[in-house]
């Protein structure tokens, strides 16, 4: 039985959307957005529990100082879009994740739908998160 991967790599291909394959599990899908210029989706498959994991690490970034108005921006965006969630890791990254369980029948098509839904999401909620951190 091919992987999910493989099945996502397929669709992918016959579309003619680029990728990346940073490791065996992993695929890396990057757009240009109107507001944000580079928006990479990266895919984390795990075919024993049949799902993927959906995230993209480059929004932005806060610094310490402003750490409590990167939450309240991501609170913000977390009531407006459901189906992510975004959050700020350590480093002070403003990142957003979401996962998908899959079917090897629509994976593809599932896949290439949430690659869409994260960059439009992203592209929307870029100018929230700018202007807190440089209001």
């Amino acid at each position: 039985m091919a992987t999910y991967r493989a099945l996502v790599k397929n669709y992918l291909d016959q579309r003619g959307v680029k990728y990346r394959e940073p490791n065996d599990h992993v695929i890396t899908v990057t757009y240009t957005g109107e507001k944000l210029n580079e928006i990479t989706v990266i895919i984390n498959f795990d075919d024993e529990e049949g799902k993927a994991e959906f995230y993209n690490i480059n929004i932005g970034q806060f610094t310490q100082e402003q750490f409590a108005k990167g939450l309240i921006a991501c609170n913000t965006c977390n009531a407006k879009y459901r189906w992510v969630k975004f959050y700020i890791e350590d480093d002070n990254h403003i990142c957003v994740r979401s996962d998908a369980i899959l079917d090897t029948q629509t994976c593809g098509e599932e896949c290439f739908d949430m690659i869409q839904l994260i960059v439009g999401i992203v592209d929307d909620a870029y100018p929230v998160f700018m202007k807190t951190r440089w209001a």
